[in-house]
């Protein structure tokens, strides 16, 4: 099982800076989306077309303010991972994620190869 904590100080600093503005993004679209839907509430739409729209953009919003809260999830657990140390080990085997897989998706929480089985798996 690989040690944690053995990342260089500035990948860290850097991996924080990019998941933080990331957190900050998805709460602003979650902050949005919630917005765009008390919006449709208080509209009152009467005509059928405009309802139907309005139903499409609200199953849209509500999509995406799911996607962003599993995305701040995965965000926040990673920015936790960093403060306790234990950021980059993969939560299936235990070993260093790749260097190269973080900085594609700093909030991966497997490496490569569990990743791939785990889709393979279809989960």
């Amino acid at each position: 099982m690989a040690k944690s904590g053995n990342w260089g100080r500035s990948f860290l600093q850097k991996q924080t800076g990019i998941l933080e503005t990331k957190l900050n993004e998805c709460l602003e679209q979650q902050t949005r989306a919630r917005g765009y839907l008390a919006d449709i509430e208080k509209d009152g739409l009467n005509d059928p077309a405009d309802k139907a729209n309005a139903v499409l953009n609200q199953e849209l919003n509500l999509r995406q303010a799911s996607g962003c809260a599993e995305q701040i999830f995965k965000v926040s657990r990673a920015i936790i991972a960093i403060k306790k140390g234990g950021y980059g080990i993969c939560d299936d085997c235990g070993e260093k994620i790749s260097r190269k897989r973080l900085e594609a998706a700093p909030w991966a929480t497997r490496c490569t190869s569990c990743q791939q089985v785990e889709e393979s798996h279809g989960r």
